[in-house]
């Protein structure tokens, strides 16, 4: 299951959703890395207007994934 969903609406809208509501939406490795290629990419697009970014479930997002950052420092590595 992908951690980030793009979803391209009418009107240049663009819709990132944090795809992991079993973790708060934590931000994990993959996550971070996901999102800074999905900006990477609208930044590049012309018909972009609006970019709309929600998590799934009932939180947004609680942070950082503390057992994944715990292990090293992925931060860093997404940069």
């Amino acid at each position: 299951m992908p951690t980030l969903l793009v979803e391209r609406l009418e009107d240049g809208v663009i819709v990132l959703t944090l795809n992991r509501p079993k973790q708060q939406n934590a931000m994990n490795h993959e996550l971070a890395v996901s999102i800074a290629s999905a900006f990477r990419e609208i930044s590049s697009d012309p018909t972009a207007r609006c970019v709309v970014l929600r998590g799934s479930g009932k939180h947004f997002c609680s942070g950082a994934d503390l057992t994944e950052a715990a292990n090293g420092d992925w931060y860093s590595q997404t940069r």
